[in-house]
């Protein structure tokens, strides 16, 4: 008795006894058989899987490490900002003695009273101005980076010298972690400019901040153009912003204060 058949339909020679799921199995067997006639070029193929894998593990390590180094200098320079300003306000209005044997904790200067009071802040907070910018240079474009940068805006605002305050709010901008903060930042740039009576650049810093899209803030960001170019005297300017946020944010507080102000250069 013959072992073979012949395939009438596709002429292949076939065994009767072989199972039903033989190609499978073939499929199977050929996949190993390759890989054993090809181990030289599979062994490569996993050494460099295993090369990528220590890469990206070791960039990601090095992105955690720079992270935890950015938030632990922001944290220095910030606690070094902290005790300048206390050092002044301590320097400003000594505590008053305590009375002899007294438990009553001695208070300590009101700092609050120092948050927007005019000083030379690269004179004053020399060290913690140079930590902050170091954070900025050194771990620019991350999140410790970004902050550093908005915190030596703000300190040079809050103490009266907005003009300082302005290329740090536009590197904020430029390294903001996401588009709603980059708007922000650029808001701020647009105050800062605004209050150093430099209208005009405000105008184009919060139309720069409106293009980004961000719907939450173009209420303000309407108003502060409108301002600004109320402030430099292009009227016809603010009142057509004016009629922009009327007709854009209707019913909104926005569209009120519009209403508002128009009224009043008309």
């Amino acid at each position: 008795m013959s072992l073979t058949g012949n395939n009438t339909q596709t002429g292949e020679v076939q065994s009767p006894n072989v199972p039903a799921n033989q190609g499978f199995m073939a499929s199977i067997y050929g996949f190993f058989d390759g890989i054993a006639k090809h181990t030289k070029g599979v062994a490569l193929l996993v050494a460099a899987m295993v090369v990528i894998g220590v890469a990206i593990a070791f960039v990601m390590n090095q992105r955690d490490e720079q992270a935890v180094s950015g938030r632990n200098a922001l944290y220095s320079a910030h606690k070094s900002i902290e005790t300048g300003i206390k050092t002044m306000a301590e320097a400003a209005a000594p505590a008053a003695p305590q009375p002899a044997g007294s438990s009553v904790p001695k208070a300590g200067p009101d700092l609050n009273a120092w948050m927007f009071k005019k000083f030379d802040v690269d004179a004053k907070l020399a060290p913690g101005v140079k930590m902050l910018g170091d954070v900025s240079t050194k771990f620019k474009g991350t999140r410790p980076g970004f902050e550093a940068e908005l915190e030596l805006g703000n300190l040079y605002f809050n103490h009266g010298e907005p003009l300082k305050a302005v290329p740090w709010f536009e590197k904020a901008a430029l390294g903001a972690p996401s588009i709603f903060e980059r708007a922000l930042a650029y808001s701020s740039q647009g105050y800062a400019l605004e209050n150093a009576e430099k209208y005009g650049d405000a105008a184009q810093v919060y139309e720069k901040a409106l293009n980004l899209g961000e719907e939450t803030l173009k209420g303000d960001l309407l108003l502060a153009m409108a301002r600004s170019y109320e402030g430099a005297k292009e009227f016809v300017k603010a009142k057509g912003v004016y009629d922009r946020i009327i007709k854009d944010l209707p019913s909104t507080e926005a569209a009120k204060s519009a209403e508002n102000f128009k009224s009043q250069i008309e």
